[in-house]
């Protein structure tokens, strides 16, 4: 019973109307060729036989199926006994010669009807056919562009929705539901190769569409739906395996970077305390002064590494979202700059901001270590003793942060592994001062943790050498980054 449904359903007042239309063509077919046998005065059978033939023929083309060329012929047939053959207005079927020629007609008149009617199905599968290819071409080109699994889900139902012409939702019930025909409705499940993705429920009360093509049809549409789905999940995967990779590979360079600049500071504690203690008395006054001060250096530059390391854990392990909030971009650098001056109080920053008050999604604080961190690396590898240049800019959507030196700047092969962890400043300054290796590789977590960009490169002779370091964040509405 539930097979035939749908065809039941389909039998409302356009069939009704279908049919009403069918009976009217036929009757004014039959009616004109019954006209047109009539000027044969001489009422000679093969003319009139043909006239009719010709009517079964126009019939079955502009009706529907083969039951009205069948009607049509048995009418032509009796028509031709009744109105054309001697006596007239009587049925005769005795005639000498009449049974062969009734037979015959009747014969050629259903084979020709048939034959059209077959003709025409055809054509009308091909069409459909046709059409369909058409609108899963357009669904398939429309899947293509889509980036995420919630508008793959919305294409499909709104190409179901326009093609079918009828309601088509979407639901994330229980995987057990059933594929197929429940009472007005047609179900039919996404299942993946990675699980249950939900149902696609579908009004068939209005759907003008064979049982067979139909199913067909929605077949071939969901699958294209099923494989994008599966493409989009290979894809998140993929990025989450990369993004797996590269936190990986960051936590390397991060500890491989710290026991490099542990090291140094480390070792030198570890020698003046030796020489304070083993030979202290024979030591005067100033040289244990500067053992003092080179210890109390190191400290003050481990402290401040350890601040770092935990700016980073600011950043939740697993992901990099951050709470931010919006916060005046020139606020933050002059807080920065309060710092620095403490730590450097022998070095001049010159701070340039823009007339327009910069409005900026962030960890103030994290972002305030990033300031701090690019400037005392200019500061303390560079070579510069000329001013420290803090600019604050916008470019396009973006507050954009410049850090600048004169010094000596920075070498190719440092360029190409900048932010990795494991990069000093110069070969020059191997361990005079702590490598800055660990400082930029937390920066460039920090900054990414922001959406934003950041960057380091030379200057160019005539803007008087140095090197610059630039970060962007883009500049949104607060929100969870």
């Amino acid at each position: 019973m539930m097979h035939h449904l749908f065809h039941m359903r389909k039998l409302n007042s356009t069939k009704k109307n279908q049919m009403l239309k069918n009976f009217f063509f036929m009757i004014v077919v039959l009616s004109l060729a019954t006209l047109a046998a009539a000027f044969d005065h001489q009422f000679r059978r093969i003319n009139i036989v043909s006239i009719y033939l010709l009517a079964i023929v126009i019939i079955a083309k502009i009706t529907d199926g083969y039951v009205w060329g069948v009607i049509a012929s048995f009418i032509a047939i009796f028509s031709v006994n009744f109105l054309f053959t001697y006596p007239y207005y009587s049925f005769d079927f005795t005639l000498n010669g009449y049974p062969i020629t009734f037979l015959i007609m009747s014969a050629t008149a259903l084979l020709v009807n048939i034959t059209t009617a077959d003709l025409k199905l055809q054509a009308q599968i091909t069409a459909n056919k046709e059409k369909n290819t058409e609108e899963l071409r357009i669904l398939i080109k429309d899947l293509i562009s889509i980036e995420t699994k919630e508008e793959v889900i919305s294409i499909t139902i709104s190409h179901l929705q326009s093609y079918l012409k009828t309601k088509v939702a979407f639901h994330l019930d229980s995987s057990d539901e059933i594929e197929g025909f429940q009472s007005s409705l047609y179900v039919k499940p996404l299942i993946t190769s990675y699980g249950y993705c939900g149902k696609i429920s579908i009004d068939i009360t209005d759907v003008d569409m064979e049982e067979t093509e139909f199913e067909r049809f929605l077949e071939l549409a969901i699958s294209n739906t099923i494989i994008m789905l599966e493409h989009l999940h290979l894809q998140e995967i993929q990025r989450q395996t990369l993004l797996d990779s590269e936190k990986e590979k960051m936590r390397s360079n991060l500890l491989r970077a710290i026991s490099h600049d542990l090291r140094t500071p480390l070792t030198t504690m570890l020698g003046s305390t030796a020489t304070l203690l083993d030979n202290g008395e024979l030591l005067d006054k100033q040289t244990q002064k500067k053992l003092l001060l080179g210890i109390h250096d190191d400290c003050e530059w481990l402290i401040h590494m350890v601040e770092n390391l935990l700016s980073i854990t600011r950043i939740k392990e697993g992901e990099t979202k951050l709470k931010t909030t919006l916060e005046p971009a020139e606020e933050i650098i002059s807080s920065a700059v309060i710092k620095l001056k403490k730590r450097c109080p022998n070095t001049y920053f010159h701070v340039t901001i823009p007339d327009e008050l910069l409005m900026v999604a962030m960890d103030a604080t994290l972002i305030e270590q990033v300031i701090i961190n690019l400037c005392e690396n200019s500061v303390h590898h560079s070579g510069c003793i000329t001013p420290i240049d803090i600019t604050l800019s916008k470019r396009e959507n973006c507050a954009v942060f410049q850090i600048r030196d004169y010094g000596r700047g920075l070498h190719e092969e440092q360029l190409q592994h900048l932010f990795d962890g494991y990069a000093s400043y110069s070969k020059k300054s191997n361990d005079t001062y702590k490598g800055m290796g660990i400082g930029l590789s937390i920066c460039m977590t920090i900054i990414k943790a922001h959406n934003g960009t950041m960057t380091g490169y030379n200057n160019t002779k005539n803007e008087q050498g140095g090197a610059t370091f630039e970060f962007s964040l883009p500049m949104m509405e607060e929100n969870n980054l």
